[in-house]
């Protein structure tokens, strides 16, 4: 995983549970594959739309 990479999925994590970076990065290393998907998944969708 590239640091633009690292970046993008921290700033997911943050979007998506309405948290600071600090707390985002933890989150990152206790999330399992299949929760980091549900993540990446759910930002490709549009997650601007008030969801």
């Amino acid at each position: 995983m590239t640091e633009h990479q690292a970046r993008e999925l921290t700033e997911m994590i943050m979007a998506y549970f309405k948290v600071n970076y600090k707390v985002a990065k933890q989150y990152e290393r206790v999330l399992g594959t299949k929760q980091l998907k549900q993540i990446k998944d759910w930002h490709k969708k549009g997650h601007q739309n008030g969801d």
